[in-house]
């Protein structure tokens, strides 16, 4: 429950520095290290589809990640 809170808060802290676009899609890669750590210390099976969908969450998320808009910042008031 602890790890669960220090990583909401993280993601809360990434969505300062870093556009929504981009933190949100990296913020899904957190079910692979589940079904990893699952797998190593739960001595849970992963099989095909589990790997399947590892690997097209990390797919998805280079693809969005790579093809993100650029957001600029704000300078003035008049641009708000």
């Amino acid at each position: 429950m602890i790890a669960v809170v220090v990583g909401e808060f993280a993601n809360f802290i990434a969505c300062i520095y870093a556009p929504a676009v981009l933190v949100t899609p990296l913020g899904a890669l957190s079910i692979i290290v589940s079904a990893v750590l699952a797998h190593f210390l739960l001595s849970e099976k992963l099989r095909r589809m589990g790997i399947l969908g590892c690997v097209l969450c990390i797919v998805g998320s280079t693809v969005i990640v790579l093809h993100a808009s650029a957001e600029h910042s704000l300078s003035s008031v008049e641009e708000i």
